[in-house]
């Protein structure tokens, strides 16, 4: 399963921009550091609207690197910042996505080579799409791999 995420952007900060572009590239790691500088720059300055895109792609980004808890902090504090932009339904998503992987990884880690129910954002067939590549659905690729559900799309970019 995979979902388009749309991206916010802005061109006031660059590594805000260089960071989307990475994402929808796929080069999530390199993304992410740079939206880490443009939310340190964002939050350094006094436009609300700029630190709460600046929080929505860092989240973003981090949800494709299946760091879910963290993802769902920078998109509630996007939320907080700019409550006029809903991202309520991709809260509630990545909150439950967090939940499937953590229940996986316990399987996994009790030895159970093929639990019950792998996590809907991490499952298919027999790859797991990420924004990069294709990993091998295993066990241990699976548990360390970015959810197929989040895939940034460069198509909705401002």
């Amino acid at each position: 399963m995979k979902e388009s995420v749309p991206l916010e952007s802005d061109g006031d900060i660059p590594q805000l921009e260089q960071g989307v572009k990475r994402l929808t590239e796929g080069s999530t790691s390199e993304g992410v550091r740079l939206l880490r500088m443009a939310v340190e720059r964002a939050d350094a300055g006094q436009d609300v609207a700029l630190k709460g895109k600046s929080h929505y792609s860092l989240g973003v980004g981090l949800l494709a690197e299946a760091k879910f808890s963290e993802g769902v902090k920078e998109l509630k504090k996007a939320q907080a910042l700019t409550p006029e932009d809903d991202w309520a339904a991709l809260i509630t998503k990545a909150e439950s996505w967090g939940s499937e992987a953590a229940h996986y990884d316990r399987q996994v880690a009790l030895g159970k080579e093929q639990p019950a129910a792998p996590p809907e954002a991490l499952a298919s067939s027999t790859d797991v799409a990420t924004p990069a590549k294709a990993v091998p659905a295993t066990a241990a690729a699976a548990a360390n791999a970015p959810p197929a559900a989040v895939v940034p799309n460069a198509e909705t970019m401002p």
